[in-house]
């Protein structure tokens, strides 16, 4: 036709080509409004009829602009451009309200996910950074060969034998934490502060030459004498007040109620976030001169404890290898060649400052940044389906632009403006949910993680998405709909609604319900293992049983005469002293020899010390012989089966009487019991000793005789009152054996808690997209549908028609999804030596859970459309 010609050179002539926007939002309105009123013939003629119309008024305004206009006529067109940009994007939103509701929830919960994850990765990566030289310094990691093990900690002897002799470094040192409880007095008044309250290290010189703090008072060096303490300053206003702090030099602190040591400097608390939180350090020779060599046992080679760490400080252009060999030889011509020496930068050691189970957390900090990536690419998914759908009802509108002069990069402009609006009105609701979505999760989140959206590298990253986000949902549709060719959308065809091919809008459609499908099978796969591990037989009794710490440096005598005393008390059922529980956290283990009838075996085995009411409060099961008979030392030892069959003893009985070698002695085995759990699901039952050591029992164990907590309470309050009478200084913290338990399951707590919020959130962002494209496909087919129903289809034909096309996707979706979620729950399962069977019935209850799903919300609106009046669907179409 010669009109849109004819109205292209008018427009071009006068106007230019950037004024297209301004002339195509009043074009559509028009044409939508004339369309509901007459046929289509006299529709287009109308429309046509006013483009010229419209085309001449602007180009007389524009050329009457143009006689006053200052030439400064590129950068005030461009402004203009990306203003027409804007506004065209906003009446776009307001006018297809559903899609854009759609779009922006999915964009905001995928916002949400990455704001959060930014946070806690960003915290996670801020300890100690604030260090000068800080790619300088690491910490001694301990290797031995023989039994492959590598320990971040290192024995006493060995770092004083380091200390003496290394050469070259800029500086050495090491500390052991010291857990103790303190006494101060101010003006005549006598503070006690318990063990909980006190970070307290011995460490020598050099720790101020490696961690450099501010000193207040003091100078560094004076930990080079035995008994001196500094002190940071929070530490010094809490035992001494407001005074001054020169004056406090000089003052005493008794530590544990026989350690005298004398205030020598106070330093500058640090700012930034660090694991080494300690706030008093004593000088490291105090330990030579005190009890203390025996009690930290800093005198053994082979005691390593994580409480004992190595650091040092490398001089500039060494070199790492050399220091570390250097290292093993110290300890080598020591007569320790057992011992090998590994060095770990400053920066990775908060990955792995705890105990083994700490080195988990930088896979977990990938795993959470890819999960946040994942969902906003579902969202992002969301987006592109919805828009390629949208842009056969905005084909017109393309071809009109193009006729009317506005280049490809033009349009591309302006649907990459629209993804930006979306996408900053999804950021702005994100950074309102942030707080609250903080809240939520705080079991996820690190208690440190703060939300500041003033600060400038937020704003920095939310630049960043946005832009991430405009690129990766908006470029796609901006390709797809600035190529429709105007011959074609504006010859009055109908453009294809994408049914009957495998396009890639059904692509997305199968990618997001196969996420979804693989979280569904994750969630139920690790709810079952979850289930598994509460309900499996452990080997022991955890009912209505509490247990707690008294002073582990403390006299074994006054533990022995608290659970004297709490005997008597009523609503107890049994009492006992420990070491540790049966299972937990902590474990003691270690080399054992024995010459057996088949030979010397060597193992390692767990030492359980418990008195006598041990077994039966725990109700541990004896296959043969008898519990241990209560003596002032140790003279006789109960083993678990698995110990009994690594000594060559099938029949548990075989074993009653042999005399075991231990700790230098030879012990009776007067018992056999039955295996039970030590560790978590994950590790193999090993071997086990039972005996009375006295040296080791700091911890009590009560069994209640009522299993409701709330009827509990006098007795608790009981069990304070006597704990108070014999550690009046200290806190009664206690807790449920089961509930340690559970925290020692706590990581797959949580992956199951995350994989339930995963697939909440991706069947409802994929979901909201079905929805939409089962909406814009059912008003795409309302003539269909119309005529269907004229013709005697009933509602439930159409539902299955229209359902039926998004069913097979879902389908799809459950083939590909399966063989993959199988793979990897498979392998995850693998990690447990005790772990539940991946029944085929976790699948198909997910593949039902997902099909159920997609059924619900596509029917909902494929109802809808096929209870229309199809008399005024016609007269629509």
């Amino acid at each position: 036709m010669r009109a849109p010609k004819l109205a292209k050179r008018l427009f071009i002539w006068y106007c230019g080509p950037a004024q297209v926007d301004d002339l195509l939002g009043d074009m559509d309105e028009i044409f939508e409004r004339n369309l509901t009123r007459m046929p289509a013939w006299r529709a287009k003629a109308c429309y046509w009829r006013q483009v010229l119309s419209l085309t001449a008024s602007y180009a007389i305004r524009k050329r009457r602009e143009r006689a006053s206009f200052h030439p400064h006529s590129n950068d005030s067109i461009n402004l203009h451009m990306i203003k027409n940009y804007f506004m065209i994007a906003w009446r776009m939103m307001t006018r297809n309200k559903v899609y854009t509701t759609i779009n922006v929830l999915g964009l905001t919960l995928g916002i949400s996910a990455c704001i959060i994850v930014y946070l806690v990765v960003s915290y996670e990566f801020s300890f100690d950074n604030f260090h000068p030289d800080k790619e300088r310094i690491y910490r001694l990691r301990t290797f031995e060969p023989a039994k492959n093990l590598v320990e971040g900690c290192i024995s006493g002897p060995a770092f004083s034998t380091i200390n003496d002799n290394l050469t070259g470094s800029e500086a050495f040192t090491g500390y052991y934490l010291f857990d103790a409880k303190a006494t101060v007095s101010d003006h005549g008044q006598e503070k006690h502060f318990d063990r909980n309250t006190t970070k307290v290290i011995l460490t020598n010189p050099d720790y101020f030459k490696i961690f450099q703090y501010r000193w207040l008072a003091g100078k560094p060096g004076v930990l080079a004498k035995p008994m001196q303490v500094v002190l940071t300053e929070s530490r010094a206003r809490a035992y001494f007040g407001t005074i001054e702090l020169q004056d406090i030099i000089g003052k005493n602190i008794i530590y544990n109620d026989s350690l005298t040591t004398s205030v020598a400097g106070v330093i500058k608390d640090w700012s930034g976030n660090s694991d080494f939180t300690h706030t008093e350090f004593i000088s490291y020779s105090t330990i030579e001169r005190t009890f203390l060599l025996k009690q930290l046992h800093a005198d053994l080679w082979d005691w390593m404890t994580h409480a004992s760490q190595g650091f040092i400080k490398i001089s500039p252009g060494d070199n790492l290898q050399a220091i570390e060999t250097q290292l093993s030889r110290i300890v080598e011509k020591g007569g320790h060649k057992e011992y090998k020496f590994t060095l770990e930068p400053l920066a990775d050691i908060h990955f792995f400052m705890g105990d083994e189970g700490g080195a988990g957390m930088m896979p977990k900090l990938y795993s959470l940044s890819a999960l946040a990536a994942f969902i906003l690419i579902i969202a992002a998914i969301n987006f592109i389906n919805l828009s390629t759908a949208q842009s056969i009802r905005r084909s017109r509108e393309i071809g009109i632009r193009k006729v009317v002069g506005s280049l490809k990069r033009q349009i591309i402009a302006q649907f990459l403006s629209e993804t930006l609006v979306l996408a900053f009105i999804s950021l702005c609701l994100s950074v309102a949910l942030i707080r609250p979505l903080l809240w939520l999760f705080a079991d996820f989140i690190p208690q440190g993680v703060t939300f500041n959206p003033l600060a400038t590298d937020t704003w920095i990253f939310f630049g960043a998405l946005i832009l991430a986000i405009s690129l990766l949902a908006g470029t796609y549709p901006a390709l797809v709909m600035s190529s429709y060719r105007p011959a074609i959308v504006l010859s009055g065809k109908k453009m294809s609604a994408g049914r009957g091919q495998f396009s890639l809008r059904k692509s997305l459609i199968v990618l997001q319900f196969s996420a979804s499908l693989f979280f569904i099978i994750a969630t139920l796969v690790i709810g079952s293992q979850m289930d598994f591990i509460r309900k499996t037989d452990r080997g022991f009794s955890t009912e209505s049983v509490i247990t707690f710490r008294t002073n582990w440096e403390g006299e074994v005598n006054k533990v022995q005469t608290l659970v004297d005393r709490l005997r008597n008390v009523p609503g107890l059922d049994d009492v006992a002293m420990q070491g540790f529980p049966p299972m937990g956290f902590a474990q003691w283990k270690f080399d054992v020899e024995f010459n057996g009838k088949k030979g010397p075996v060597k193992l390692l085995a767990a030492i359980k010390s418990g008195d006598d009411h041990y077994i039966p409060l725990y109700k541990l099961r004896l296959l043969a012989g008898r519990n241990i008979i209560p003596r002032d030392s140790v003279r006789e030892i109960v083993v678990n089966e698995t110990l009994a069959k690594s000594l060559g003893f099938e029949d548990p009985h075989d074993a009653i009487g042999e005399r075991f070698p231990l700790f230098g002695g030879a012990f009776p085995i007067v018992g056999v019991i039955q295996d039970f759990h030590q560790e978590s699901f994950r590790n193999a039952i090993g071997p086990c000793i039972i005996g009375d050591f006295k040296d080791m029992q700091h911890e009590v164990a009560i069994r209640l005789q009522n299993s409701d907590i709330l009827a509990n309470t006098a007795v608790i309050d009981r069990i304070q009152s006597e704990f108070k009478n014999v550690y009046p200084d200290e806190t009664l913290n206690y807790h449920f054996i089961e509930d340690e338990i559970g925290w020692m399951h706590g990581e797959e707590q949580k992956m199951s808690k995350l994989a339930t919020i995963s697939m909440a959130v991706t069947i409802f962002i994929s979901c909201m997209g079905v929805f939409g494209l089962a909406m814009f496909t059912a008003a795409m087919r309302t003539r269909e549908i119309g005529i269907r129903k004229v013709l005697g289809a009933t509602s439930m034909s159409i539902v299955n028609m229209l359902s039926r096309e998004f069913m097979i996707l879902i389908l799809v979706s459950i083939i590909l999804a399966t063989p993959i979620a199988w793979y990897y729950m498979n392998d995850w399962l693998l990690a447990f030596n005790y772990r539940t069977d991946l029944s085929w019935w976790l699948f198909a209850l997910a593949a039902a859970i997902a099909l159920v799903t997609g059924l619900i919300t596509v029917s909902f609106q494929s109802l809808k459309a096929a209870t229309g009046d199809p008399v005024k669907a016609l007269r629509t179409e």
